[in-house]
C-alpha cells in the first residue's frame, strides 16, 4: 500500500487537526493523503482536547487516511510514533530517544512531539506537532538543541511521510510483528515502573511489553497481576 501525499502548507491556522476535521464533515470527498501543514496555530490540541503550547518555528501538520477496518486503530497509533521516532533517528540525535507508550517522543526524557488520532466519518486524522526549533514547556525539549545541522521542517515532514508509507506496507505485507519489535526497541527497558492515569483514577506498575493490538501490559500490585491497557496518561517513576 503506496500513500500518494499532497500537502496544502499555510503560515496560520487555528488547528491543521480542526481545518481537515471540517473538511471531512464539509467536503467528504476529500482524498486520503492530504496533508495539511501550517508554519503556527493558534488553537492547536492534544489528546482530550489538551492545549498544544506552540513554540516558535515548530512542525505542525495533520493528515488524512481511510479508516481502514483491516488496521486496528492500536497498530496505526504504534506505527505512527515508530514512524516518527525512526524519522528524527536520522538526524543523527546524540541523547536517548525513547518512545512513552502510545506515541510519545521524548528527548534525554523530555517530550518533544506529540501524536493525536481522530476519527471523522469514515476518515482518520493523524495530527503530529515536533519541537524543531524551539520547547515552550519546562519538560519539553527541542530537536535542534541536539543535532549538528539545523533541522528544517519540510524535510522532517518529507522524511516522516516517507518513512510511514514504508512500515504501512510493511504492516500489510507481513502484520503487526515487526512494528511492535521496532517500537519496543525504542521504548522503555522492561520493568520500567511507570504509572497510567485512566480517568480518575491512577494505575501502577513495572512495563512489559505492548500486545498485538498495540495496548500497554504492566504487571501490578505485590503479586505482580498481569494489566492490559488500552488508553491512558503515562508517567514514568523517578
Amino acid at each position: 500500500m503506496t500513500i500518494n501525499w499532497f500537502i496544502e502548507k499555510f503560515d496560520t491556522l487555528d488547528s491543521t487537526q480542526s481545518y481537515l476535521k471540517n473538511l471531512c464533515v464539509n467536503e467528504p470527498s476529500t482524498k486520503s493523503g492530504l496533508v495539511i501543514h501550517a508554519n503556527s496555530q493558534t488553537r492547536g490540541y492534544g489528546r482530550q482536547n489538551r492545549t498544544w503550547v506552540q513554540g516558535e518555528k515548530n512542525l505542525y501538520f495533520s493528515f488524512l487516511l481511510p479508516k481502514w477496518d483491516i488496521i486496528p486503530l492500536g497498530n496505526l497509533s504504534i506505527l505512527t510514533g515508530l514512524s516518527l521516532a525512526q524519522t528524527i533517528k536520522s538526524y543523527e540525535i546524540s541523547p536517548s530517544l525513547q518512545i512513552k507508550w502510545p506515541n510519545d517522543i521524548l528527548i534525554d526524557g523530555k517530550k518533544c512531539a506529540g501524536i493525536l488520532i481522530e476519527i471523522c466519518a469514515n476518515s482518520l486524522i493523524i495530527g503530529i506537532g515536533v519541537n524543531t526549533h524551539s520547547s515552550p514547556l519546562s519538560y519539553t525539549s527541542s530537536l535542534n538543541t541536539y543535532v549538528k545541522d539545523t533541522i528544517i521542517n519540510d524535510d522532517l515532514l518529507q522524511k516522516f511521510l516517507a518513512i510511514f508509507n514504508e512500515n504501512i506496507t510493511h504492516l500489510e505485507e507481513h502484520g503487526f510483528k515487526y512494528i511492535r519489535a521496532e517500537w519496543l526497541k525504542h521504548s522503555f527497558e522492561q520493568n520500567t515502573k511507570m504509572s497510567v492515569k485512566i480517568g480518575d483514577n491512577i494505575l501502577a506498575g513495572a512495563f512489559q511489553t505492548i500486545d498485538n493490538n498495540g495496548s500497554l501490559v504492566l504487571l501490578c500490585g505485590q503479586t505482580n497481576q498481569r494489566q492490559t491497557i488500552t488508553a491512558g496518561d503515562v508517567f514514568i517513576s523517578e
